[in-house]
């Protein structure tokens, strides 16, 4: 397994050891939202601070709290929220299904949807221009999700999923993309079909990725043994 890191690493350029600093940490504002005192599956208005209409740009709403169990993000008070007010959004354990509510937040820089019960499919495609970092990590994706519409993205975190396949997606994120973490999956790339040299041509691409983050897949780089 040591080489097989060791190919893949080599493959993206200058791919190091380095931890990038989280972008998230860049961006800071007063906190917007109050933490629920029991659990709820629904966001109401009294979980925000202030009046949502009133916050403005660069607001942080963070969700990531053990009561909160949401479900969904349809909500009259999440719609109060003015599209160019949140720079930063964190659902971290919750129960979504879908994301597709927040491709009106087109100033959005930051989402992490950690923990949550996302899979492929209409709830995952994101059109938000401006979002830097996507955290979709321990979620049900069986493939790399859309990324045509996230331009600027340079933070893609995926592990602890089962993706088998989609790999080539990243190539629509080329020219930005800077840190991946695919970590603990199911990739397997059997020399046998072609789908290791596929893979690693992907990760040659990716001319701007600084931290590759692998381990934990079954790739399977020479041809399996004959019984």
């Amino acid at each position: 397994m040591r080489r097989v890191q060791s190919d893949v690493s080599s493959a993206a350029s200058q791919v190091s050891s380095t931890v990038l600093t989280p972008l998230s940490g860049l961006f800071s504002s007063a906190p917007a939202i109050v933490t629920p005192k029991a659990p709820t599956d629904t966001l109401r208005t009294e979980h925000f601070l202030v009046d949502p209409a009133s916050l403005r740009f660069p607001a942080n709403l963070d969700f990531k709290s053990a009561n909160f169990k949401l479900r969904t993000l349809e909500s009259s008070a999440l719609s109060q929220v003015r599209e160019s007010a949140p720079r930063e959004i964190d659902l971290t354990c919750n129960e979504l299904t879908s994301l597709t509510v927040l491709n009106r937040f087109q100033q959005l820089r930051v989402l992490n949807a950690m923990g949550n019960s996302l899979s492929i499919g209409g709830g995952l495609i994101l059109r938000l221009p401006r979002l830097q970092e996507l955290d979709l990590s321990g979620n049900r994706l069986v493939s790399v999700p859309p990324l045509n519409e996230l331009p600027q993205l340079q933070v893609l975190r995926l592990q602890r999923n089962q993706i088998t396949s989609n790999f080539q997606e990243l190539q629509r994120r080329a020219a930005s993309l800077r840190e991946l973490d695919i970590s603990r999956n199911r990739l397997q790339w059997r020399q046998a079909g072609g789908e290791f040299e596929a893979g690693m041509a992907v990760l040659a691409k990716l001319k701007r990725l600084k931290d590759l983050r692998f381990a934990g897949n079954p790739v399977r780089p020479q041809p399996e043994a004959e019984p």
